[in-house]
């Protein structure tokens, strides 16, 4: 089978090939994605003790169509990570920080014909590039990490304002309870940070969901939208800011 990049990002049309995470994901979450065949490529090293600056949603955002936008500062490491992925690696216009909120440009939400973000900090690169989709403005500046996307128009959040604008233009949503997600250095971590679609109808959890508060209500909405839910780890499900699928097989 022979694998091409994505022509939307974050959702398949088929069965995930190759993904980013964050290279200190825990073994067993490497190991169940090794088992499915899924080919790892792990985010760039960083110089701080801050876990999210290695996050997939904090250093990259995947365009579409074989585009990706990343900082100034790791731009020459995905150019040459992804180079057999045939992805092109755009840089972003404003120079890497990791000073909160202006390191959260790239932590976008592209959803269908939807970008949902914080117009405040968005990188001018993405707004660019994503010129024809509709802009949906919300104050949540980590918005992929606040995401789960589990389809075209179908999104899991905990955030409230991220909802109630997914809602207001008509998308399927499934609000849930914060907490129950690790993350370390954070009193918590988000659903979107802890997930990814790994095929068309299969969304991964970086661990148990059974352990989350909103369990039931995250299963009845999956079951809902005909998602299958795949648990990678027996632990408590831990945020690695997302599983961002890459390329799929044709």
């Amino acid at each position: 089978m022979t694998a091409i990049p994505l022509q939307k990002p974050f959702i398949p049309s088929g069965k995930v090939k190759t993904v980013l995470i964050d290279r200190y994901t825990p073994r067993d979450i490497v190991e169940s994605l090794n088992e499915m065949e899924i080919k790892i490529c792990f985010t760039a090293e960083t110089n701080t003790d801050d876990s999210v600056s290695t996050h997939p949603d904090m250093q990259f955002l995947y365009l579409g169509n074989g585009k990706a936008v990343t900082w100034d500062l790791f731009y020459e490491y995905y150019v040459k990570l992804l180079k057999e992925t045939g992805i092109e690696i755009i840089k972003a216009k404003q120079s890497f920080t990791f000073k909160y909120p202006e390191n959260t440009a790239l932590n976008c939400v592209i959803c269908g014909d939807y970008l949902i973000h914080n117009h405040k900090f968005t990188d001018i690169t993405i707004l660019d590039e994503c010129k024809n989709l509709t802009k949906l403005n919300v104050s949540q500046s980590y918005s992929k990490c606040s995401t789960a996307i589990t389809g075209t128009s179908s999104i899991i959040t905990e955030d409230s304002v991220i909802y109630e604008t997914a809602v207001q233009n008509r998308f399927e949503a499934c609000h849930i309870g914060r907490g129950d997600i690790l993350l370390k250095g954070y009193d918590y971590g988000f659903i979107g940070g802890a997930s990814g679609l790994i095929d068309k109808n299969r969304i991964a959890f970086t661990g148990n969901m059974r352990y989350h508060k909103s369990f039931e209500t995250i299963e009845y909405f999956c079951n809902k939208q005909k998602i299958e839910m795949i648990f990678l780890s027996k632990e408590k499900p831990i945020d690695i800011g997302s599983i961002i699928p890459l390329t799929e097989e044709i």
